[in-house]
């Protein structure tokens, strides 16, 4: 009767280092998460610093500096530059604007946004912000600044920049996720 007494432990010890084990082996879709989003900027880098000169506005890729975030560019691309003589005016650091937003990651997995069609339609309510709050990070609020009242751009933000968003449904998201923003400047409602 002793003698069975001590191997209880032990098969529990090796029933747990099997279903231990068994867990570890299948990898979750966002294990390894980092190198992909790394390489997706890598490829946004490629493209800007290869594109041919003189490419129109609506083909070109653009990036700026994220001055918060180190080393990080924000790429972008205007969808409607054919409408340039529609825009107003630019906001400032200070101001109050209203937006239409869809944010989604890499694999194309919606986050969150005001409008889900194509495009805002009469049906969609602008989301009211204060820029330099950054509700959605710091590379939306340095796009904002640089964007015409009207204008509508895709901007491909890394995750150094995303890091510092006031947002709470940011915080779901898996580590080093970029994010893919489509964003449309509607007005500036309040300028200090």
């Amino acid at each position: 009767m002793s003698k069975k007494i001590y191997w209880i432990p032990v098969v529990l010890l090796v029933a747990s280092l099997f279903t231990a084990c068994k867990e570890s082996e299948e990898p979750g879709r966002y294990d390894n998460w980092k190198e992909p989003n790394e390489l997706y900027m890598d490829s946004l880098e490629y493209v800007y610093k290869t594109q041919a000169a003189g490419l129109a506005e609506k083909d070109s890729l653009y990036r700026f500096e994220d001055p918060f975030a180190q080393q990080a560019y924000v790429y972008y691309k205007k969808l409607n530059p054919e409408e340039k003589e529609d825009f107003g005016m630019r906001p400032l650091y200070t101001d109050t604007v209203s937006v239409y937003y869809q944010r989604s990651i890499i694999d194309g997995v919606r986050i969150s946004g005001n409008f889900t069609d194509d495009k805002p339609s009469e049906f969609d309510a602008p989301l009211t912000v204060v820029v330099r709050n950054g509700e959605f990070g710091s590379g939306v609020i340095w796009a904002l600044q640089y964007m015409y009242v009207g204008e509508r751009w895709r901007l491909y933000i890394p995750w150094a920049s995303v890091q510092n968003s006031s947002s709470t449904d940011l915080a779901s998201l898996p580590a080093y996720s970029n994010l893919i923003f489509d964003l449309v400047l509607d007005e500036i409602t309040n300028r200090e």
